[in-house]
């Protein structure tokens, strides 16, 4: 925990505070129990994706976009 991206994520944590702060209360009021145990949080910006399997991942995953999509847009997603 002391190493340089130890370092390097507690830096980006502190710079990106507020939107973090923000992504956790949508998560809590989502699902409160998976908020606090949940293990790490991804913010993007403009991502475009491609189908895939992300066969690592064995928790939860929630998705969140905000915006304006009048123009366009999707989120797919399979359960």
């Amino acid at each position: 925990a002391d190493g340089a991206g130890a370092r390097a994520a507690a830096a980006k944590r502190e710079k990106h505070a507020a939107v973090y702060d923000l992504a956790v209360a949508a998560l809590r009021d989502a699902d409160p129990a998976y908020a606090e145990s949940f293990t790490s949080l991804a913010v993007t910006e403009r991502f475009r994706g491609s189908p895939h399997i992300d066969t690592e991942n064995v928790a939860p995953f929630y998705g969140l976009a905000l915006g304006d999509f009048s123009r366009g847009g999707r989120v797919a997603g399979e359960r």
